[in-house]
């Protein structure tokens, strides 16, 4: 005699299932904004000094536009890697002007987990 045996698909889970831990609120790893605002100081502080101060003097990470300062790409660049977002290139295109030829680039902002 042959047994007949009910077919079940769908997906297998764990004896005790425990859900995912939830993502932190901020890229500083809390829910706290005073502790996000501890750590958000901290990083302009470094950063500020990184700009005064960079390793390298061939690195500009500031351009002075009409008499006033502005973070180029790669400071942004810097300070997105320090909280774990980095530019993706959305599109690129060669311009002209006047004689002058150069590239302009649209780029977004692409969050990445800590590695801690």
């Amino acid at each position: 005699m042959t047994e007949v045996v009910d077919v079940v698909t769908g997906e297998l889970l764990p004896a005790e299932y425990e859900p995912a831990a939830q993502a932190p609120v901020t890229l500083f790893g809390s829910d706290d904004p005073a502790a996000a605002l501890d750590q958000m100081k901290l990083l302009a502080t470094l950063l500020v000094d990184l700009i005064r101060n960079p390793p390298d003097p061939k690195v500009q990470l500031v351009a002075q536009i009409s008499g006033r300062d502005f973070l180029t790409a790669e400071a942004w660049m810097t300070l997105g890697g320090m909280v774990g977002v980095t530019p993706n290139v959305v599109w690129s295109r060669p311009l002209e002007y006047d004689g002058l030829s150069g590239w302009a680039a649209a780029r977004q902002p692409e969050e990445h987990p800590s590695p801690c």
